[in-house]
Parts: structure tokens; sequence; C-alpha cells
């Protein structure tokens, strides 16, 4: 018997809590591979693309606060944004952005391999793990990501629509309907969430995934996870927030720290990211698995080996 699998069916948070620990040091390893194959291919495209160097990149931040502050009184902000840019090269901004997209689906259907070797007691070793993510599966799977983040987009361009409409009739009815439509709409987002962990666990395709995620997260469960998620964002960001507001005031506003500070933020950001993503793919693994018949076999077949036994 799958003891995990068993547990993803009682209590599904403290399961959930189990997988994070088994997975939590091959989650932070592929995290850190991706962003230093990100670091070294995308970032170098993006800087080139947006005419920066290195420093600039780091001190973005301050630059653009100061262009604010020197900013003429009727003046446009747009144009304090422009000017810290350089003659922007589109395609290579294109290209980083593609390079990205695709290292980070690999890492999302890396991390769910990783969750389903470790539930099966399958290979524990990262090599043996990255060779089941084929690029088949990842060209699938930006195509899903794209297509979600299509329909997200595009139900919350008709909503916004919808509310416009509303405005123009009467803008109380519209404030009133928009707050609380704006919050179920979100809801209605997250019954959406087990969309990749269905094709990439269990290749179903993309109706069936789409049809077992909107089955098994009812709109309840969908509410009670959203709760969830806000309370969690809320926590990532103050603590990232408390770790850089401390660093910025031990290394002070001197210039020739503006780097270091920079690179301390981003390698912090990158842990807590990777605790994060640990845990929050270890959750859709478990509630997948809670709600598939994975671990059933196991009972049927202890059951009818119970019964011959039983009879002899």
């Amino acid at each position: 018997m799958n003891q995990l699998l068993q547990s993803f069916r009682g209590q599904v948070f403290e399961a959930s809590m189990q997988l994070f620990k088994k997975v939590l040091v091959r989650h932070l390893l592929t995290s850190i591979l991706i962003s230093l194959v990100t670091f070294a291919i995308a970032i170098p495209l993006i800087l080139q693309g947006l005419g920066w160097s290195f420093d600039d990149l780091s001190n973005f931040q301050t630059n653009f606060q100061e262009s604010l502050q020197n900013l003429d009184k009727g003046s446009n902000p747009y144009e304090a944004i422009f000017a810290l840019f350089g003659d922007v090269n589109v395609p290579l901004i294109v290209l980083a952005i593609t390079i990205s997209l695709i290292l980070n689906i690999w890492s999302y259907v890396a991390f769910l391999k990783i969750n389903e070797n470790v539930i099966f007691n399958k290979s524990y070793n990262l090599i043996d793990i990255y060779r089941q993510v084929s690029l088949n599966l990842v060209f699938r799977t930006i195509g899903i990501y794209l297509l979600l983040n299509f329909f997200i987009v595009a139900s919350f361009g008709l909503f916004f629509a919808i509310i416009f409409i509303i405005g123009s009739i009467s803008v109380a009815i519209a404030a009133i309907i928009g707050f609380v439509g704006f919050f179920i709409l979100l809801i209605m987002m997250v019954r959406f969430a087990l969309v990749l962990p269905a094709i990439i666990h269990d290749n179903l395709s993309l109706s069936e995934a789409f049809g077992f995620s909107f089955q098994k997260i009812t709109f309840k469960r969908a509410g009670l996870i959203f709760l969830i998620g806000i309370v969690f964002v809320i926590a990532t960001t103050m603590v990232t927030g408390i770790f850089s507001l401390i660093i910025n005031l031990a290394l002070g506003n001197n210039e020739n720290l503006l780097t270091v500070s920079f690179i301390i933020n981003q390698g912090f950001s990158l842990i807590i990211g990777g605790l994060s993503g640990a845990f929050i793919f270890a959750a859709l693994s478990a509630l997948y698995y809670r709600y598939t018949e994975h671990g059933n076999e196991d009972n049927e077949e202890e059951n009818f080996d119970a019964h011959v036994i039983d009879s002899n």
C-alpha cells in the first residue's frame, strides 16, 4: 500500500507537507539550475535588447525613483520611464522572453515529475528525472499554459468590459458588481488548477484535463484554496520585503554596494521562490492524486489476497 497516496485522501494539507519535505532539496536544486541557466542566457539578451549594462539593471530602482523626483510639474511621467531605456531591440527581447518561457515551463514539468517519482518510489536521481521531461511534453505544456493564460486574460477582459458598460448606467452598481465579481472570477480560475498536473502526471487530453480539474475543484474548494493562497502570498511578500529592508538599511545608500545589495536580494528571492514553488507544486500533486484512483489497485490486490487467505 502506498502510504503517501492514502494520506492524500485524508488530511491533504499534512500530506502536502510530507511530500514537500521529501521533494524540497530536489526542487531547490532545480530552481537554482533554471535560475543560473536563465541568468546566463536570457538576462544578457534582455540587457542587450534594452541597451542596458548590468549596473543599469541593479540600479534600476534607484534611477527610476530619481527620474520621478526630478520631473518638472506637468511633465509626462512616461517620459521619465522611457528615458531609462536605450534603443530597444524588440527581436532580442522576444527571444529572451521565449527562452525564459521554455525554461520556466521545463521547470514546472520537472517539479511535477519529481513529485511523481517520489510518490511512487521511482528514481530519486535528478538526472533520471530530468530525462523524463521530454521536449514534446514541454512544448505541449507551453501550449496549454499559453491557452490557460489567454483564457484568463480574455475572461477578465470580458468582465471589465461588462463592468464598464454597467458603469455607464450606474457607477455604484458597477462598483459593487465589480468588487464581488472580481473575486468570484478569481475563484473560478482556481478551479482549473489541476489542468497541468492532470496532463503531466497522467497524460490526459486537454479536454479531459480541463473537465477533471473543473469537476474536482468545486467552487467551495476553490474558495478555500484561494483564501490559503492569499495568506501564502502575503506571508512570502512580507518576509521578502522585511529582508530587503534589512539589507538596504545595513548597506545604506553607498552606490558601490548597490550591486552587492541587488545580488543578495535576488539570492534571497531565489530561495523564497524555491521554497514557495516546492510547496505549491507539492500541494498540486497532492490535490491531483487525492481525486484519482491511483492506489486503489493496491487495496483491491490486498483485499483479494486477504480473501484467498481467509477462504483457505
